[in-house]
């Protein structure tokens, strides 16, 4: 796959957010009243791969084979709200006689 089929692939893949209900586990020691007796509840968004009575399946990348990784499958019973998120807008590719200097670390 192309840089550009990829960039085709990133705006026609739908991307969605889903609340849930989790189930947890916890090997710390509790008083029956510490013991917290409730689902715990998470966001997550990504790319949609599937959506069907059985779950919502969410990727968080897209390669340039067109592959999917990291990978979540959410069952469709503890799925508490489900939306779409608007698409990814690509920036243009700078022109020939712009910058071609990588931006700024996010981290610096």
């Amino acid at each position: 796959m192309s840089l550009t089929a990829l960039r085709d692939k990133i705006k026609t893949t739908k991307r969605v957010a889903v609340i849930w209900a989790d189930a947890w586990y916890s090997s710390e020691e509790s008083s029956l009243e510490e013991h917290k007796h409730e689902p715990w509840y998470y966001c997550a968004e990504g790319y949609l791969m599937k959506s069907n009575d059985e779950g919502v399946s969410l990727a968080q990348e897209i390669g340039q084979d067109g592959q999917f990784r990291g990978r979540s499958f959410i069952l469709r019973s503890l799925i508490l709200q489900e939306w779409e998120i608007p698409p990814l807008k690509i920036p243009k590719k700078p022109k020939s006689n712009e910058s071609s200097s990588p931006p700024p670390s996010l981290h610096s």
